[in-house]
């Protein structure tokens, strides 16, 4: 679809028109934080036996690369407060990004926010 027929269906002006498609792609293209990922309860079993309740939320980037936070029981987050994360490529937890060789237990939001930067950095492996 062509901008100027974009901009008769909608019916903004072509200032608007920019300005929204341009707020849209600030958005898509910023560096996403602690604040962007969105938690849902995750109930953990082993052998058909429930074991606890977390709270988790993953997010991939354009990199290949993602993450994935949890918090709550069976999890390395005892404390209020605290979330667990682990490195994703390719949808899989990995172990060889170069950042950690392992999950990364009893962070901060602010602690996410810094592994979140530096996940977002990593060169497509």
């Amino acid at each position: 679809m062509k901008r100027k027929t974009l901009i008769k269906i909608i019916g903004l002006p072509s200032d608007a028109t920019t300005k929204a498609i341009n707020a849209r792609s600030c958005y898509l293209n910023r560096t996403k934080t602690f604040f962007d990922l969105i938690f849902k309860q995750h109930h953990i079993s082993v052998s058909m036996k429930e074991i606890g309740f977390k709270t988790h939320a993953k997010m991939y980037f354009k990199n290949g690369f993602g993450v994935s936070v949890i918090t709550g029981e069976s999890a390395y987050t005892y404390a209020e407060g605290k979330y667990e994360i682990a490195i994703l490529f390719n949808r899989n937890i990995t172990y060889d990004s170069g950042l950690t060789d392992d999950v990364i237990g009893y962070q901060t939001a602010n602690d996410i926010n810094n592994i979140m930067q530096e996940v977002q950095l990593l060169k497509r492996m």
